[in-house]
């Protein structure tokens, strides 16, 4: 398993997806805090009673809220990009390789999960890092720094994380499971479409009345942080969704892998 892992890994390393993501991850960042810069200057440019209003609407909190959205961004681009390189492995014929040489199919899929995992973790934590410094260097943060507001920042990091480990999953499955690259493109990037309108729309109901319903909804605590905080309650049962959700993937598509005619 070590020398499998250890080879794709070094076929991500090497190849050009991987230079373009972390090049996105580290770029992109500081362009988006700069037009958010530009948009808080023409506000009060405007209308200098805005001040407080645009410092409260648009501000670092607003920037490191979108960091980990699943709908814009890299959050679209990096499912696709670790969907791809776990695929190449199949189009090109390079698995029916590993199988022969005594490699079993699960190992060979956990293998590629791992990789995907590895580099959608690592490039949203870099793009994540980035947006965060840019923006605080460059605008308030916003809201008064609290100790829930501290909290609510680590929570909400964690299931950002926890969100792209799910799109590893996700990629992974379809990549192998369905051993389909147009359908992994398409299928990565209206899933992530999909979560991220839900929790817009989401944010609508009453948190109040159904705040123990609404966290069932992957991405939905983590919304939480962009429109208020993230509490204890809302950090574990959007945890737990990420987790269940990325279990079930993790063992269909490795069924489906098992059982799949690789000709």
């Amino acid at each position: 398993m070590k020398r499998l892992l250890a080879t794709d890994l070094r076929t991500l390393l090497k190849s050009k997806l991987f230079l373009i993501g972390m090049i996105i991850a580290v770029v992109l960042p500081l362009l988006v805090v700069l037009l958010f810069v530009a948009v808080r200057a023409l506000m009060k440019m405007d209308d200098p009673e805005m001040d407080v209003f645009v410092d409260m609407a648009v501000n670092a909190k607003t920037v490191m809220g979108s960091s980990f959205s699943l709908s814009s961004n890299v959050g679209i681009i990096l499912p696709v990009f670790s969907g791809i390189v776990v695929g190449l492995d199949l189009t090109a014929g390079t698995i029916r390789n590993k199988l022969i040489a005594g490699c079993s199919r699960t190992k060979v899929y956990s293998s590629h999960l791992i990789v995907a995992t590895i580099f959608n973790v690592g490039t949203i934590l870099i793009y994540a890092a980035s947006s965060a410094f840019f923006a605080l260097i460059m605008m308030p943060y916003g809201p008064e720094i609290t100790q829930a507001e501290i909290l609510s920042i680590l929570y909400y990091y964690v299931l950002g994380i926890l969100s792209f480990v799910f799109m590893a999953t996700l990629s992974t499955f379809f990549a192998l499971g369905l051993a389909s690259m147009p359908l992994t493109i398409i299928m990565t990037i209206a899933i992530g479409m999909i979560l991220g309108l839900l929790s817009s729309v989401l944010g609508f109901v009453d948190y109040d009345s159904y705040k123990y319903w609404l966290n069932l909804a992957p991405g939905y605590a983590a919304y939480r942080y962009q429109v208020s905080t993230i509490g204890l309650p809302d950090f574990l049962e959007g945890a737990a969704v990420y987790l269940f959700l990325g279990g079930g993937l993790t063992a269909g598509g490795l069924a489906l892998f098992n059982n799949k005619d690789l000709k």
